[in-house]
């Protein structure tokens, strides 16, 4: 696209050159009262010939030429600026993408950490419930606080795939 309108904003500038052309015309004519005595041999014939030289010089167009320049100059820049600015929007969502899946991952992380030590909670709790110092409220409440840290683990991880898909997408995209 962007040759194309170089070429167009050439083209436009070269409206402003002088031209030079030249024509070359020959023939015959032939004249008769009679018919259609073309193809007889004592039939006459008139030769012609004639030729020209045409220089264009432009002196003035009524700054039609001018604004019509202005107007492919601003219609490129208006074009690089696009380019630039589409360029830019996918250069920044790549970015984000990527700070995301790098986040999702932290996160991943952290509910992994998190599940390691409600599972230790879990256990201690357990030993303690069969051992009889603590309330059944007890056990089932480390227990309640297991399952919900085993959700936001998997809540975590689902969350890491889709950042990754996302971030894949707008890789191919480029």
């Amino acid at each position: 696209m962007k040759l194309v309108k170089v070429i167009v904003l050439k083209i436009e500038k070269s409206r402003r050159l002088p031209t030079l052309a030249s024509f070359a015309n020959l023939g015959a004519n032939s004249f008769s009262r009679y018919g259609f005595p073309f193809y007889q041999s004592s039939q006459k014939w008139h030769h012609y010939s004639s030729f020209g030289v045409q220089l264009n010089v432009p002196i003035f167009s009524s700054f039609k030429r001018g604004a019509r320049i202005q107007q492919y100059k601003i219609k490129y820049e208006k074009a690089k600026t696009l380019t630039e600015d589409t360029s830019k929007r996918i250069q920044l969502a790549w970015e984000n993408a990527k700070s995301d899946y790098e986040y999702a991952i932290d996160q991943y992380q952290t509910s992994q950490r998190t599940l390691q030590l409600a599972e230790r909670i879990e256990s201690k709790q357990q030993v303690k419930f069969k051992e009889g110092l603590s309330s059944s409220f007890e056990f089932t409440e480390a227990q309640r606080q297991l399952y919900t840290e085993q959700q936001n683990s998997l809540k975590a991880m689902l969350e890491v795939i889709n950042k990754r898909a996302a971030l894949e997408k707008i890789e191919n995209k480029q």
